[in-house]
């Protein structure tokens, strides 16, 4: 399969922040509303119309669930830090503490956690869903015009990681 947008160059992806996640088993949607300058995680199933708040302390953003479905995580800004939230009990348990925005997340099927953040030249990073100190998975390749890489998302059996590079204000 190919994608051909008919540009010379990639289109460039501007967002930073990623305010929807779906379920593994694509049976529940996670997103981010803001109510009077509140902001609110809330998870609607697909067979219901009515959503359930599941965070509304903090400034939360950037959902994205574990691999078996019964963990949200997120970003919440007024740490700034990385947690997660028990879908079935409602407990928060903070992973560990960003040094900039989330810049994307995904969770892999051995508990770990690879996230980017906005910091210039940060690169991937991994750490434990139980907290710890992130490990560095990639660096940019500044020689080679690299300047971040950026939305991580793990391949099924965690085969590989496919994230986006930025080269310079643009992105491949």
């Amino acid at each position: 399969f190919s994608l051909s947008t008919g540009l010379d160059t990639p289109p460039f992806v501007a967002a930073v922040s990623a305010d929807l996640a779906v379920a593994p088993d694509g049976s529940r949607v996670a997103f981010l509303t803001e109510q009077d300058g509140q902001r609110a995680l809330q998870l609607r199933t697909l067979d219901a119309l009515t959503p359930t708040t599941v965070v509304d302390s903090g400034s939360p953003f950037n959902p994205f669930f574990s691999p078996d479905g019964e963990w949200l995580g997120y970003y919440d800004s007024s740490g700034p830090v990385l947690q997660r939230v028990s879908l079935s009990t409602g407990a928060v348990v903070t992973i560990t503490e960003l040094p900039g925005n989330l810049a994307g997340a995904t969770w892999a099927e051995n508990d770990e956690i690879v996230f980017a953040t906005t910091d210039q030249g940060g690169g991937l990073w991994s750490v434990s869903a139980d907290g710890d100190t992130p490990t560095r998975l990639t660096a940019p390749a500044t020689a080679d015009g690299e300047v971040d890489h950026r939305f991580p998302s793990v391949l099924p059996d965690n085969a590989g990681v496919l994230f986006t590079i930025t080269r310079g204000g643009a992105t491949t």
